[in-house]
């Protein structure tokens, strides 16, 4: 299995590199096997190291920052989860070779829940509905707003019409319908919400299932202070409707902020799918599994 590149100026990642860094920075890892993760992560190439750890190399610069944040924040935020995050255990340093920050991690038990869906669904939403309360209840001090998911919905206008554009010429999708959606949500007047901590990319490739259930939250990369809505778009990338009110009344989300996420959620998807439907087959997939699960839900008057 080779590492495919999935943007414009990825450096080279392969086994030859990892094992130049760790003898360099971390050798009492470098005696251990390496095997590349099959994962559909877009900022970091994973291989296991030995039976308990992974190292995680960023893939382009947008991530290199990525570990040093998640040594800081997830101690923090862990306890308010009901489910495992991810645990540092080493921070590299860039080199001649290898330009970015990488790190090892402790090894996560468990499938992704797109390999390994979870046994119950209503059970799998009231634990998902469980992680983003959770998220919300974290204190903000300290914590900064970062990235576009970070920002309004309105700062993402000019990317998502360019999506649409891309999408007309690939007719993947009804991108009339999909741009009718968009330009009534993005009208809407700005939230006054406060801000809160929030994960920002939680699917299915991003929980991990054990034994049928849930068991962890990775990837933070994302991690980030945001509108609340944002961390609603798993209940159409993941969900299915039954489910999807599940999770809402669980968390007892207001009409606004469900707006809010379906229009969150379908941005998303709309970038993501011209962009990795062609290197990413099962994040293409994942984005084009919310865009019908929205349509499916404003066909039934529930926007």
């Amino acid at each position: 299995m080779n590492v495919v590149k999935l943007h414009p100026g990825e450096v080279d990642i392969n086994a030859a590199l990892v094992q130049q860094l760790l003898h360099q920075q971390a050798p009492a890892w470098a005696d251990q096997s390496l095997t590349l993760v099959d994962s559909a992560g877009t900022d970091h190439v994973l291989y296991k190291l030995g039976a308990d750890t992974v190292v995680r190399m960023p893939r382009i610069g947008w991530a290199d920052d990525q570990a040093a944040r998640e040594s800081a924040w997830l101690p923090i935020i862990a306890p308010f989860l009901p489910v495992a995050v991810p645990q540092p255990v080493f921070l590299g340093t860039p080199t001649n070779a290898y330009p970015w920050h990488w790190s090892i991690y402790r090894w996560l038990p468990g499938d992704d829940a797109l390999a390994s869906p979870p046994m119950d669904e209503r059970e799998a939403a009231h634990t998902v509905a469980s992680i983003v309360a959770g998220m919300r209840r974290v204190p903000t001090m300290g914590g900064m707003h970062r990235g576009s998911r970070g920002g309004t919905l309105q700062s993402r206008h000019d990317d998502t019409c360019a999506a649409l554009a891309a999408l007309t010429l690939l007719g993947l999708i009804d991108t009339s319908h999909a741009a009718s959606l968009w330009q009534r949500w993005v009208a809407e007047p700005v939230t006054d919400d406060s801000a809160v901590w929030i994960h920002s990319d939680i699917h299915s490739g991003n929980l991990l299932v054990v034994d049928g259930n849930i068991s962890a939250l990775i990837d933070f990369g994302g991690l980030t202070l945001g509108d609340p809505a944002v961390d609603l778009t798993v209940a159409w990338s993941m969900l299915s409707e039954p489910a999807r009110t599940v999770f809402a009344e669980q968390l007892a989300v207001d009409p606004a902020q469900w707006r809010r996420g379906q229009a969150w959620a379908l941005s998303i998807a709309l970038i993501q799918l011209p962009y990795y439907h062609t290197n990413n087959p099962v994040l293409a997939a994942t984005a084009l599994r919310t865009i019908n699960a929205i349509f499916a839900d404003t066909e039934r008057g529930e926007s």
